[in-house]
């Protein structure tokens, strides 16, 4: 009788066991879905609600199962950063309720937002479970390079000779998802010779379509990308390196430079994205930004502490429409308390990745704090939190941080940003 108990008691843990990896299972499978949506399927075929919604409820429930069967997930294993999300949330929602002129879009934002946070959370957990992050870099990496292929054979003329996906998608939200693949490639790239020559097509092919995006701050955050990217291997190259290797370092720098250099002079120079280069200082184009940024600080002024409410600036602002400006729309938005809560976890995330390289001085140290620098510039221009790339880009940086750089996994490792202990790669 008890052998038969220990039996069945065995057979019911080892059940439990296989429900729980498959509700894993199920829960990455969906993560990899909507990254295969948001950055190839929505620009190119618009928005489904069938599939996010399906994939979105399909993520919940295995959450849900998940924490109700185990309780390796903890408040300390998820980043500050991600939690953060949900006290926008709270915070969106109850101080908009009083001061909000249009409570549908309103909700429509939290709800929006509430997606946001779920799937990146379950990106978190899945890669707590697993013990690793990079299968969201695959993703990314397999989704943009589906898009690359889709933009140089299938592409849509947008204007001049600028190539979108389809007839709605933008040319600037869709360059920020190429770059974001691009980043993908260069940071999952390892200092040896076959790695190396995989990534480097790759990086051309992504590179090549941002081009014909024509968008100008994607190219500039491009090059950006591949100039922190050179730099970031040289620390590593000439840090710790044979003298072998740094010579052919040198050599294939150089090598990517005359090509680089043969690339622009025959394309690049003659593409739509140099002919916009040249109408930056456009006048008519920065006195409507000017004035947007007028309005953001003008709603700002009459609401300062709470702001007009999250997606609200449309319709407190005289001109409507959105600010174009992650930093404009915060303010007038949230308003000063709101603001400091919304940009609070990335303040902290900049100062670690500083204090990361300054310690570290690594490769994927390097990579990060410049995603980080290149989100600030972006957000003087986007919206962060009406962007999906930029959700993206946030959590995959919390999540790596949290990862990569923690002596403690039950600790969180934003108090004391600059203690060099605390950071130590496993």
């Amino acid at each position: 009788m008890k052998s038969s108990f220990i039996r069945i008691n065995n057979e019911s843990i080892i059940g439990n066991i296989l429900l729980i990896e498959s509700l894993y299972k199920i829960c990455q499978v969906s993560c990899v879905i909507l990254i295969i949506y948001y950055c190839w399927y929505v620009e190119a075929f618009g928005n489904q609600p069938v599939i996010v919604y399906g994939s979105f409820l399909l993520m919940s429930a295995c959450l849900l199962l998940i924490h109700s069967l185990t309780n390796e997930i903890r408040v300390g294993e998820i980043p500050f950063g991600i939690w953060n999300y949900t006290l926008v949330i709270a915070y969106s929602l109850i101080v908009g309720t009083f001061v909000s002129y249009d409570y549908g879009a309103l909700l429509h934002a939290v709800r929006q937002y509430l997606i946001f946070f779920v799937i990146v959370y379950a990106f978190c957990v899945v890669s707590n479970h697993t013990g690793a992050y990079e299968w969201i870099l695959v993703s990314i990496n397999v989704a943009i390079l589906i898009c690359c292929v889709h933009l140089s054979f299938f592409g849509h003329h947008y204007s001049a000779n600028r190539i979108v996906l389809s007839s709605n998608s933008n040319p600037n939200i869709l360059g920020s998802l190429l770059n974001l693949g691009l980043f993908s490639i260069v940071y999952r790239t390892r200092f040896r010779l076959i790695p190396f020559l995989i990534a480097i097509p790759q990086v051309w092919f992504v590179f090549y379509n941002v081009v014909m995006t024509g968008s100008r701050k994607s190219f500039i955050v491009s090059i950006a990308i591949l100039i922190i990217w050179s730099f970031a291997m040289a620390t590593q190259v000439f840090r710790n390196g044979s003298a072998e290797l740094r010579t052919l370092f040198i050599l294939v720098l150089v090598c990517g430079l005359l090509a680089f250099y043969y690339f622009y002079g025959t394309f690049i120079i003659n593409t739509e994205v140099i002919a916009r280069m040249g109408t930056m200082g456009n006048e008519e184009s920065n006195s409507a930004r000017i004035v947007m940024y007028k309005e953001a600080y003008r709603i700002f002024t009459k609401k300062p502490l709470f702001g007009g409410g999250l997606d609200q600036y449309r319709y407190w602002s005289a001109r409507g429409g959105y600010s174009h400006s992650t930093y404009a729309e915060a303010i007038a938005d949230f308003g000063l308390i709101g603001s400091i809560l919304y940009f609070m976890p990335f303040v902290f995330t900049i100062l670690q990745t500083i204090a990361l390289v300054i310690y570290n001085r690594n490769y994927h140290c390097i990579l990060i704090l410049g995603l980080c620098l290149i989100e600030l510039f972006l957000g003087t221009v986007q919206i962060w939190f009406f962007e999906m790339v930029h959700i993206f880009t946030w959590g995959i940086i919390f999540i790596i941080i949290h990862h990569d750089y923690r002596t403690d996994k039950s600790t969180e490792t934003y108090a004391n940003v600059f203690r060099r202990c605390r950071y130590v790669k496993h």
